[in-house]
């Protein structure tokens, strides 16, 4: 019996504000200054309760748009956004398994790169097409773990086929749950990928410019020794979204 399963890996993403701007900066070999305005007055004020900053005097501030563009002029508005880029990785094709087995770690991933400027970070989520990986109507399941929701050691019983995925270690930003080592037998957390709704699987909290967060994620495809797998090319869609906080 043969099994060859690939993922479509879906890229969506999610910002409070795009804002592409090239502008020159002043410099010199022991100052930056980022941003400027010619105006007749302005202040930063704090309090135990809040903070604000204001310019007066300046001119042709506010947004302005069209079908082709988007400015915002002036001072304060310049800096008031944030942006949000993750790359979009190639399709995870796993591998075949022959009667059973499992597909194990090699060549089972995919990696995003996350770059936001957002000084409270970021969060990325997984979401599954299908819960199941198909192939005409034949099925794989999802991991089922003891406790719902709760990453473990990867354990499949030997009349099922299931498969599942994980954040790796070696990732940027990482999170206990998912254990701390990339192996097959021990230090690493298995979960399923949910249909229904996204999951978190990593936050960060601050900015990550300019060289951003890479971010791998395992997928594993176990049959077990007793299952009898119908012989077919089984897929499903993966959905990460990436949101700033």
């Amino acid at each position: 019996m043969l099994a060859r399963i690939f993922f479509l890996i879906l890229i969506i993403f999610l910002a409070v504000n795009f804002c592409f701007v090239k502008a020159e900066s002043m410099s010199s070999t022991n100052y930056k200054i980022q941003a400027d305005s010619i105006n007749v007055g302005g202040v930063r004020q704090t309090s135990s309760n809040y903070s604000s900053e204001d310019t007066i005097g300046e001119t042709g501030t506010g947004n302005s748009s069209a079908a082709n563009y988007l400015i915002k002029a002036g001072y304060q508005a310049m800096s008031a956004g944030s942006f949000l880029s993750i790359s979009a990785p190639s399709n995870v094709d796993m591998g075949t398994i022959a009667g059973t087995g499992d597909t194990g770690l090699t060549g089972s991933s995919a990696t995003w790169t996350i770059i936001t400027d957002n000084s409270a970070g970021y969060k990325l989520e997984w979401q599954a097409s299908s819960i199941s990986m198909v192939s005409g109507s034949y099925t794989i399941g999802p991991y089922t773990p003891a406790i719902a929701d709760t990453p473990e050691n990867w354990l499949v019983g030997a009349s099922d086929s299931e498969w599942g995925g994980r954040l790796s270690a070696s990732s940027t930003d990482t999170s206990g749950e998912w254990g701390s080592l990339d192996e097959i037998t021990s230090g690493a957390k298995w979960l399923n990928i949910a249909s229904g709704s996204s999951r978190q699987i990593v936050s960060r909290v601050n900015a990550n410019t300019p060289a951003g967060s890479i971010e791998k994620v395992f997928f594993r495809v176990e049959v077990g020794v007793n299952k009898t797998q119908a012989i077919g090319e089984y897929h499903t869609g993966i959905t990460i979204t990436a949101t700033v906080l």
